[in-house]
């Protein structure tokens, strides 16, 4: 038996001024080193990891004393998310930086999963009960749905690595006659990015219903609860009591025959998701410089050495399946053990430049 502590590092919510919380908690207890789970991964001991903030070193896992093991070390990184104590990101001993794990996307649950007690919707006993793993604001049919596995159980998968397998840029140089041509590209291979963007504007965050920012959840994709004809909430005891409740599920799936997400109005709290954890992988056309020399015989004339008119543009395209504004996008900044966090990173902007370069 060992000594295993573990420790959960609660960065700063991002927008807000908000101190830098380090430290947030410790559980020591008496087990097998190898045998210690958190949020279902396996933790293996560590000796030291020194985090560096604001300029200070901070160890959170230390060399134990008097025989005892080492600790472990996941990483609480979801507050941005809104999912206060649910991690998103797990460092181990000799693993990579920029692990994330968290639930897969199961759709949305349907009418064929519940059944009506006559005051509220109670899903089938075959299911797993998902609501003490989530805050659900209307669980219901229309409600996210996580994906369990053979056990019936919801757990954290491995989602990829933020880290990019390889990074790098090139250019080219061209000339012909007076004409001349240079290009420099960047670009990024291997890499996810997780779009926080996207899940904070997928949920009921307090009073603000921001979905409508996502074009995931238009009229046309989402699961919808309200009655186009009369403006009602077809899943409340009132709308099922007047219409009763067949033709309710009737209604419901009519309506919702062509939707493909859950209702975002359905639960207030948000995990990491496989849907926001993205391809990061981009080549981006940098800069592109086209150039003309005029002609020695006219220069002369004026007196010249050499006149040279060209146009640059910068960040002219980027090639990528990352449906974020920018793919090049790191918001994470307050800890470097969470990379590739897009959580409302302003994209680079596009500009272009023009010139003479005269030589007397």
């Amino acid at each position: 038996m060992k000594k295993v502590c573990l420790f959960r590092f609660l960065p700063r919510r991002i927008g807000t001024k908000a101190p830098l919380r380090g430290l947030a908690g410790e559980r020591c207890s008496e087990r097998p080193a190898d045998d210690v789970v958190e949020d279902g991964l396996h933790v293996v001991d560590v000796v030291r990891l020194a985090l560096q903030y604001r300029g200070v070193a901070h160890r959170y896992a230390h060399a134990a004393q008097g025989g005892d093991a080492l600790v472990d070390l996941p990483l609480g990184a979801a507050r941005h998310l809104g999912a206060a104590g649910q991690n998103d990101f797990f460092i181990e001993e000799g693993g990579r930086l920029g692990e994330v794990y968290g639930y897969e996307l199961d759709g949305f649950y349907t009418t064929d999963d519940f059944s009506w007690d006559g005051s509220k919707w109670i899903l089938n006993e075959n299911l797993t009960d998902p609501t003490e793993l989530i805050k659900y604001n209307n669980f219901g049919p229309g409600s996210l749905k996580l994906k369990a596995d053979e056990d019936g159980k919801f757990t954290k998968k491995r989602l990829g690595n933020t880290v990019p397998t390889v990074t790098g840029g090139f250019g080219i140089n061209m000339r012909y006659k007076n004409f001349d041509l240079s290009a420099f590209f960047n670009y990024s291979l291997g890499n996810k990015i997780v779009n926080a963007t996207k899940l904070g504007s997928s949920y009921y965050n307090d009073t603000k219903k921001g979905w409508n920012l996502n074009d995931n959840f238009t009229l046309a994709n989402r699961y919808s609860w309200i009655d186009p004809s009369t403006g009602e909430n077809m899943l409340k005891s009132s709308y099922i009591k007047s219409n009763g409740l067949d033709y309710t599920i009737n209604r419901l799936n009519e309506i919702n025959a062509g939707a493909s997400m859950y209702n975002p109005g359905s639960i207030t709290e948000m995990p990491l998701l496989d849907w926001a954890v993205e391809d990061g992988s981009f080549l981006r056309v940098n800069n592109i410089s086209i150039g003309y020399t005029l002609p020695k015989v006219f220069v002369n004339k004026m007196f010249m050495q050499n006149v040279r008119i060209y146009v640059t543009g910068y960040n002219l395209y980027c090639f990528t399946k990352y449906s974020g504004a920018d793919p090049e996008v790191d918001t994470r900044r307050s800890t470097p053990m969470t990379p590739g966090v897009d959580y409302s990173a302003y994209p680079k902007s596009r500009s272009f430049v023009g010139g003479i370069n005269v030589t007397f």
